[in-house]
């Protein structure tokens, strides 16, 4: 029986936990290194040279995002899933776009886990895979997941607009045509599951963005 080799990073050291009971009995899987500082991440690949990470989102406030081209590069044939609080479709369809293996959410029964798990590392008997690609409305909102779900123009213009600007008067502050910056408040509004300008006022104020 083939036994494959895991690293699990999180900042939560509850959560990290709650992963090693999950696994523990799964005698195919054998957990290497565990993590909770992102400046550890890279040196515990190393020492571990593992099958599969399974890699929160956002670890001290950074997005790890931001390390996978440069774990990919180190590691070519290591899986990644990621195990996050924030299920938005932009999340699901940067990891696609990273080429990420897995996204299965902190709130998933164990036995999505592990049939994500099995599933990226080619265990046949264990068929499904969480689809990266299913498009969600966002579950979960606070400022690290706004500010990585929204564009830094997005942000500026959400911010203009909670401060009471009109379209006109958002586009002469920033140098863009009124149609551009309405294109850009329809894209804001579709990621944010809002109805209207004074939806993404209420959203900019209750999230402390203003």
């Amino acid at each position: 029986m083939t036994q494959y080799k895991l690293v699990l990073a999180d900042d939560h050291q509850v959560v990290i936990n709650g992963l090693i009971s999950m696994l523990e009995t799964e005698n195919q899987l054998h957990i290497e290194q565990t993590t909770n500082q992102l400046t550890d991440l890279i040196p515990s690949l190393h020492l571990a040279n593992p099958d599969l990470l399974i890699l929160d989102i956002n670890m001290q406030g950074a997005h790890t995002f931001t390390l996978i081209p440069e774990i990919k590069k180190a590691f070519p044939n290591l899986k990644i899933i990621t195990f996050t609080s924030y299920d938005a479709a932009a999340f699901r369809k940067e990891a696609v776009r990273l080429g990420i293996d897995g996204f299965v959410t902190k709130n998933a029964e164990k036995s999505i886990l592990l049939r994500t798990i099995y599933k990226v590392l080619s265990v046949d008997n264990h068929p499904e895979l969480v689809q990266l690609e299913k498009e969600d409305t966002v579950l979960q909102q606070d400022k690290f997941s706004i500010k990585n779900t929204l564009s830094k123009r997005e942000l500026e213009i959400l911010l203009l607009v909670a401060q009471g600007n009109n379209s006109q008067q958002i586009a002469e502050q920033l140098f863009l045509s009124k149609h551009t910056i309405q294109w850009h408040r329809k894209k804001i509004i579709a990621k944010l599951g809002l109805k209207s300008a004074s939806e993404m006022i209420q959203f900019a104020y209750k999230h402390g963005l203003v």
